[in-house]
């Protein structure tokens, strides 16, 4: 099962990676649970994944300055994982459109857990054809323990890697 559109790729194709410039490790070992001072930035209007990633090649808003607010739907951060966080929007946020995205991976040290609504802040940015936050400026835990979007199922094989995006 594969949660939402694009959130989730065969291990090396991934779809968007957000970088965090905030210096932490991205194995895990220190113990940074995202929060601070920007708890305020929660519930603040927040770009729609979906209208992030577009439905072309590239992002329509390369350059800018986003906010996201969604769901962490998975936690791979450690030794030996993909040192981060995959997000996906909300099910009420979501465009329903097959064409573009509802989630993203967040390359940071800091800590958040699956079931937690995070508010993200970056640059929109192109890198290797994948969308991504780069810088991303904060990440915050606005709720812990949340339901998780339902599941997609993800049928096997594919006419093409293109297939995986929907």
């Amino acid at each position: 099962m594969v949660h939402g559109r694009r959130s989730v790729r065969i291990p090396g194709i991934l779809l968007c990676v957000l970088f965090c410039a905030d210096g932490a490790s991205s194995d895990g070992s220190a113990d940074k649970r995202a929060g601070g001072p920007e708890q305020s930035a929660c519930g603040l209007p927040a770009s729609p994944i979906s209208s992030i990633q577009g439905s072309a090649s590239a992002s329509p808003d390369i350059g800018k300055a986003v906010d996201v607010e969604a769901i962490v739907v998975g936690r791979f951060q450690g030794p030996d994982t993909l040192g981060g966080l995959f997000i996906e929007e909300e099910p009420q946020d979501q465009d329903g459109n097959d064409a573009t995205s509802e989630g993203l991976f967040i390359h940071t040290g800091l800590l958040a857990s699956v079931g937690d609504l995070v508010h993200v802040r970056g640059d929109v940015a192109e890198f290797k054809g994948q969308t991504e936050l780069h810088p991303v400026r904060s990440l915050v835990v606005c709720r812990t323990e949340g339901a998780l979007p339902i599941a997609k199922e993800l049928r096997l094989p594919v006419v093409s890697v293109e297939a995986l995006g929907a």
